[in-house]
Order: structure tokens, then C-alpha cells, then sequence
């Protein structure tokens, strides 16, 4: 069991994962304070999405423990991992996976329906305003680009006010200006409830934006 530590929102222990029992990934200790930014970097095939996933609770590791905000989210199953994700994890994913039949706040909101939280009008327009995406709330998210699509896919992340923020590559597909712009987002929506980033990304441009850094 690992020590209680208000400040640690994210820590592993002894973490494996393994496909079809060939290929086994073997991860590091991982730790992550409130209002930290870490990095886990590496080139492709080295786990980086695989690790993601499973801090997100998305995969489930062969051995090892997970704690998100002191609780070993590898002992929660079904409904109670899915509710206690909604609330604690906020996810960035490398696809950015919005409903195009829902607006953009009602994508943004579609979070807090599925982890069963009451919405929050006031955050919403404070996320949005921090954001810059106020003017976008009616529009489908087909009719944005992809820097605003991004922008909408973190405001969703973050809606809940998680204890860890995920982001799954986040700017493999821009350039260097929108590299910056997005790290200068994901920075700014943790700024808002002091939550612990986690970036995964074999971008080394994202080196100079987080100190502390691990490699697979």
C-alpha cells in the first residue's frame, strides 16, 4: 500500500501490462503532485498510449497498483470505476472524439452526464472564457477547426474539475506555433484547480514546456 500523501493526485506501483502474452511493458514508478506537470516520453512502441490508458482506467494492468487522488482505482470495477473516472480523471485524447450531432457545450457537458455530476453553469463559462471558445458554444464541432476542436476537447477534460489531467500526444499533428498554444492550454486549464498534468508524447519540442520528464 503506498503512503498517503494529500499532495500526490497520481502514483504507480510496480506497473505491468502485457498483450497476448508476448509483448510485456514494464513501467517505472510514476508520481504527480498537485498543480505538476510531468512528461513520459519515448519513441512509438515503447507503451506510451498503452500507460496512458491504464492510469485513465481504460485497460487494466496484469500487476501493479494506480492510485488517482489516494485511491487504487485497480480495485474499482464496472459502474464505480467508470463514476470515480468521470469525476477524478480528466482525459485529452489523441483523437479528439466529439459528437458531431451535440454542440460544442453540450459535448463539453456530455462529462459531467456521464460521471453523474450536477452541471455547473458558472464553471462552464469560466472554462470557456479561459478557453476562448465562449463564441463557439452553439456551433457543431465539424464546422471548427482543429485548433478550436482541441481547445473544445480540453475544456471537456477539465469540465469536471479532475485531480489528474491525461494528454495522449497532444501536439504530434501541429506545428511549432500550434504546439505552443496547446501546451500554453493544457498549462492553463490545470492553473484552474491546481490539478497534476500528465503528458505522454515522443514530441521532444514538448521538452522545453515540462521540467519533469521520464523515459521509456
Amino acid at each position: 500500500m503506498l503512503a498517503k500523501n494529500e499532495q500526490i493526485m497520481l502514483e504507480t506501483s510496480e506497473l505491468s501490462f502485457t498483450y497476448d502474452n508476448k509483448r510485456i511493458f514494464n513501467y517505472p514508478t510514476i508520481k504527480c503532485d498537485r498543480g505538476q506537470k510531468l512528461l513520459i516520453y519515448g519513441n512509438s512502441g515503447h507503451g506510451k498510449s498503452t500507460l496512458l490508458h491504464l492510469l485513465a482506467g481504460i485497460l487494466t494492468p496484469n500487476h501493479g497498483q494506480i492510485f488517482i487522488d489516494e485511491v487504487d482505482i485497480t480495485k474499482l470495477r464496472y459502474g464505480k470505476l467508470d463514476k470515480y473516472r468521470g469525476q477524478k480523471i480528466g482525459f485529452v485524447p489523441q483523437r479528439l472524439h466529439l459528437i458531431h450531432s451535440l454542440s460544442v457545450q453540450d459535448n463539453i457537458l456530455a462529462a459531467c452526464y456521464f460521471a453523474k455530476k450536477k452541471v455547473n453553469k458558472e464553471r462552464l463559462h469560466n472554462i470557456s472564457e479561459e478557453l476562448k471558445i465562449t463564441q463557439l458554444l452553439d456551433r457543431k464541432p465539424q464546422f471548427l477547426s482543429l485548433g478550436e476542436q482541441q481547445r473544445v476537447s480540453i475544456a471537456r477534460a477539465i469540465i469536471n474539475a479532475p485531480a489528474v489531467l491525461l494528454a495522449d500526444e497532444p501536439t504530434s499533428s501541429l506545428d511549432e506555433k500550434n504546439s505552443e498554444k496547446v501546451m500554453e492550454l493544457l498549462d492553463r486549464a490545470c492553473h484552474l484547480d491546481n490539478t497534476a498534468l500528465l503528458v505522454v508524447s515522443h514530441d521532444d519540442r514538448i521538452k522545453r514546456s515540462i521540467q519533469l520528464q521520464i523515459s521509456l
